[in-house]
């Protein structure tokens, strides 16, 4: 079991694991968003993993705000290695580079969470959602704003923009405003996505097909962390915002332009 915490470093995050720990309690939503806890998200879950620096003098390199992010299997394989001296100077060479991240050393800036960014045309693609209709995107969404969102129900970050996401859908879709998801949950959780789907109120279209961080289109867009939003607008299919541009009180922000611009039109 591996317990994951993001923590506060700058504008950005880095995921830390600690290995062979037992699995303590949730934390309740007011301690998540308690300005007194250093921990600013727990869960546990066996496919969070960590980001860790690919070579020993290497420092953590966060992305934009919260995230699950792509692990670097390189590093767990050399971890493997069958000397105790190696696997304990590996680590604790990672542990310090973390530490000196809290501290506030110098850091590289932050890396995006995909290959995308604002002012770029969207990539097209051709996919089926869950509920077996084809989409075309972004041409299906001519006259209209829409957020391709990359996300999973194991990643906690996620889970807490959700409501964000829901509550900006609820008060602009009348307006023109969609969203399609992506999700890169494992395979055969099918049945699961959809319940928490129903469950959580996402009432919009679905693609999955079970590859995790190999989904099809989150590879096409290069998504390495999530969640990772892209808002496009779809008569034009040019990016408006993306990244931490597109989270939570941002969203909604790029999201009211857009749509103030759409209606002047």
């Amino acid at each position: 079991m591996v317990v994951n915490r993001w923590y506060p470093v700058s504008e950005g995050g880095a995921q830390i694991a600690e290995r062979g720990l037992s699995s303590p309690q949730r934390r309740s939503n007011a301690d998540l968003h308690s300005t007194r806890s250093p921990i600013v998200r727990e869960e546990l879950a066996a496919d969070w993993k960590v980001r860790a620096p690919s070579a020993v003098t290497d420092r953590v390199q966060p992305v934009n705000g919260f995230a699950c992010i792509q692990v670097d299997k390189n590093y767990f394989s050399t971890m493997k290695t069958s000397k105790p001296g190696i696997r304990f100077f590996l680590l604790s060479a990672f542990v310090l580079a973390a530490l000196s991240s809290f501290a506030g050393a110098p850091t590289a800036p932050p890396a995006p969470r995909s290959a995308v960014s604002v002012g770029q045309k969207a990539l097209s693609f051709h996919a089926k959602t869950v509920d077996g209709k084809m989409i075309s995107f972004p041409d299906d969404y001519k006259g209209k704003v829409v957020l391709l969102d990359f996300w999973a129900t194991w990643c906690g970050p996620c889970r807490a923009e959700l409501p964000k996401v829901v509550a900006a859908y609820n008060q602009y879709h009348d307006k023109g405003f969609e969203v399609l998801s992506v999700s890169l949950d494992r395979s055969k959780q099918g049945p699961a996505l959809l319940q928490f789907v129903k469950d959580n109120g996402m009432t919009w279209p679905q693609i999955y097909d079970g590859q995790y961080w190999k989904a099809a289109v989150a590879v096409q867009y290069g998504v390495h962390a999530i969640p990772c939003p892209v808002l496009v607008d779809g008569d034009t299919g040019t990016i408006i915002a993306a990244d931490t541009g597109a989270l939570g009180h941002k969203l909604t922000k790029a999201l009211q332009s857009a749509l103030d611009a759409k209606a002047k039109k």
